[in-house]
Formats: C-alpha cells, sequence, structure tokens
C-alpha cells in the first residue's frame, strides 16, 4: 500500500488539549504531544520520540510515515 493509501485509512483524535493519537482499524500508531515551546513531538506506537516539529501536520506525517517504515520492515 502507498504512504497515501496508508494515510487514508488513519484516523487522528485529539483527546486532551495538545495531545492527538493516531490510529487505524485495529492498531495504535502513534502520538503527537503540543510542547509549551511551540513544537509537536510525534511519537510511535510505543510512544518513543519520532522527532520534534514546528507545526503539528508534520509531526502527524511523521507519525504515519514511520508507521508506513515500520510495516514495511516486518
Amino acid at each position: 500500500m502507498t504512504e497515501e493509501g496508508d494515510a487514508a485509512h488513519v484516523v487522528w483524535a485529539r483527546v486532551d488539549d495538545g495531545f492527538y493519537v493516531a490510529s487505524r482499524p485495529g492498531a495504535f500508531l502513534g502520538c503527537v504531544d503540543a510542547g509549551s515551546d511551540g513544537t509537536f513531538a510525534a511519537r510511535d506506537v510505543l510512544t518513543e520520540l519520532i522527532g520534534s516539529y514546528s507545526t503539528l501536520r508534520a509531526a502527524m506525517d511523521a507519525v504515519v510515515q514511520h508507521d508506513s517504515a515500520e510495516a514495511a520492515d516486518a
């Protein structure tokens, strides 16, 4: 499946102010947490840091791309 196709099945939910979780049917993918400095920390399924990003969209994209890369390696 392409990254674009993968992203189409991802559902993001805001579960708290500045905290977002990503899932697709039957699987948790990771989360994004807004920092007090205006950055967004992207975390994988084990909540390990993927990276810090200047926009929410970039952090969300990083979570989805990381999940796609992990699935391709499996």
